[in-house]
């Protein structure tokens, strides 16, 4: 091997050893940062029934109520809405 494939080869395992020492920060400061976006929520998504592209219904919960929407790419569609069932009568 010349001088100059020592050179690339040396960048290239410096570039490796970058890539591997930032991964781990990168892994844990997304998962930390994504579980600071989710507290603190008051909505719900309790099912999601996909209906094939661009099409999907969900029951979401808010504030005691239960909300059945119809989604596509165009709109959004309430379907019906109910109180909450208590724990008992989800059983």
């Amino acid at each position: 091997m010349n001088g100059m494939d020592i050179d690339i080869w040396m960048s290239f395992l410096r570039v490796f050893a970058v890539l591997l020492a930032l991964a781990p920060a990168i892994y844990f400061t997304t998962r930390w940062y994504a579980g600071r976006q989710l507290t603190g929520r008051s909505v719900t998504i309790r099912e999601t029934i996909p209906l094939g592209t661009g099409r999907a219904l969900y029951v979401i919960e808010w504030e005691g109520n239960q909300y059945f929407l119809a989604f596509t790419n165009q709109t959004i569609q309430l379907l019906d809405t109910r109180p909450v069932p208590d724990e008992e009568e989800r059983h």
